[in-house]
């Protein structure tokens, strides 16, 4: 897994899922994105998540064979543009 990369969206709940291959097995860095629209037009990309959960994430999962469930508790404060 390392240096492989996953995505997903999620829904208006924050709730995501995403189909695996057994190849996706591994620990991963977690970055968490919700662009600003406004200063995405302006600089190309902004972030309203502090950058410990995304550019400096301090997130990591451990991705096995079978169903997986992760959950992400996210504190506000100091938002770094990018």
């Amino acid at each position: 897994a390392a240096g492989d990369s996953l995505f997903a969206i999620a829904d208006d709940d924050g709730r995501f899922s995403m189909e695996l291959t057994e190849s996706a097995i591994g620990k991963y860095a977690v970055r968490i994105r919700m662009p600003n629209a406004t200063t995405v037009a302006e600089t190309g990309e902004n972030q309203f998540v502090p950058a410990k959960y995304n550019k400096n994430t301090q997130l990591v999962v451990d991705v096995f064979d079978g169903k997986n469930t992760f959950t992400f508790e996210l504190e506000s404060g100091d938002v770094e543009v990018e």
